[in-house]
């Protein structure tokens, strides 16, 4: 793989977790509706394919802000947007279905007010305000980056030595010239040392 790949920019990282957002709002909307059509027995399985993929996408999720250091505020967003969503498709089958419960009974003006209702919330709560925001802050330069930086180290880790990081060749030469020079010194300081204490004898004497 090419490591000096480029990294995508902020823009391309927003439409990524929208349409990521998105799509795993489908597939958890799928989750639901496939296994009561394919499965009529209620012990089964199939019937708990929604929790798990719900487990996977937050786990994966928050494996992904982990691992690369990204803020996904704008998945989470089109996630909720599309549970939502899904729940205005939930209401719109529920009350034109065929079966003969509380939902079909509803007069069409009530039906069509809660779908409307729904509608509105989706784009003022899901779509409105946090586009307002987006650009207020935007405006304002007080955006924060969808990429988190990275700590800086502190003084104490900055100088604690790398024990596991193996010497290069300049260091160990830096090394050795280091060892001869203090063997070197001493040498040089030892017979110095004797003469004096040989003089500081004599002078006794």
């Amino acid at each position: 793989m090419d490591t000096n790949k480029k990294k995508l920019t902020d823009t391309q990282l927003r439409v990524a977790q929208i349409v990521i957002g998105i799509v795993a709002a489908i597939v958890l909307f799928l989750s639901i509706i496939l296994p009561t059509m394919l499965v009529s027995d209620e012990n089964s399985l199939l019937n708990y394919a929604f929790v798990v993929v719900f487990l996977v996408v937050m786990m994966g999720r928050r494996s992904i802000e982990n691992k690369y250091r990204l803020r996904l505020n704008l998945f989470s967003l089109a996630l909720m947007d599309g549970i939502l969503a899904s729940v205005i498709v939930f209401a719109i089958l529920g009350f034109y279905s065929n079966t003969e419960d509380v939902l079909t009974n509803l007069s069409n003006t009530v039906k069509i007010l809660i779908i409307a209702g729904l509608c509105a919330l989706l784009f003022i709560l899901g779509i409105l305000v946090p586009a307002m925001r987006y650009f207020k802050r935007r405006a304002n330069g007080t955006l924060p980056p969808i990429r988190i930086p990275e700590k800086p180290k502190t003084e104490e880790e900055q100088s604690e030595p790398e024990e596991d990081r193996p010497m290069t060749v300049e260091e160990k030469i830096a090394a050795m010239s280091r060892d001869l020079n203090e063997n070197n010194t001493t040498e040089d300081i030892t017979p110095a040392d004797n003469a004096e204490e040989k003089s500081e004898d004599d002078t006794k004497k």
